[in-house]
């Protein structure tokens, strides 16, 4: 029955808690961008899912595309309060390299610091610190890709 419990759990924290802090952060976040433009110096969310992914494996990757998908919808139908065809195609296309960002986080992390980031030797240390701005620049350079697209 314990186990029972712990899977419930998980399942909860992957796939309602992970896209509601999501989307939370996002929205909290998106305040500190400097009009006309969405882009922050830092993004929590994409902190969020690395780290999820690093910790939890590829089972949290719906809950980031999911909680992605749901902030870059909500940002868009803000905008003209209503929705059209680019802004859903653009949303879809930013969730899906969200979600790459997360697997390319949680797979070089796991494989350069270790599965046991105690990030408490100068390996640990300078493997996290080289690989996070190659990490950082996954998302945004799919997403603008694929916005220009």
């Amino acid at each position: 029955m314990r186990g029972l419990d712990n899977a419930m759990r998980n399942r909860l924290l992957i796939y309602v808690v992970l896209p509601v802090s999501y989307v939370i952060a996002g929205r909290l976040e998106l305040f500190l961008a400097v009009p006309p433009g969405y882009a922050t110096p830092i993004f929590l969310p994409a902190g969020i899912a690395v780290a999820a992914m690093f910790l939890a494996g590829a089972r949290t990757l719906p809950g980031t595309f999911v909680g992605s998908l749901l902030l870059n919808i909500w940002v868009g139908y803000s905008k003209h309060h209503h929705l059209d065809v680019i802004d859903s195609t653009a949303a879809l296309a930013i969730a899906a390299a969200s979600a790459l960002q997360a697997i390319v986080g949680g797979g070089v992390l796991r494989k350069f610091v270790g599965n046991r980031a105690t990030l408490d030797t100068p390996r640990q240390l300078v493997a996290y610190l080289i690989a996070t701005p190659l990490i950082c620049v996954t998302s945004a350079t799919f997403s603008v890709c694929s916005l220009w697209a």
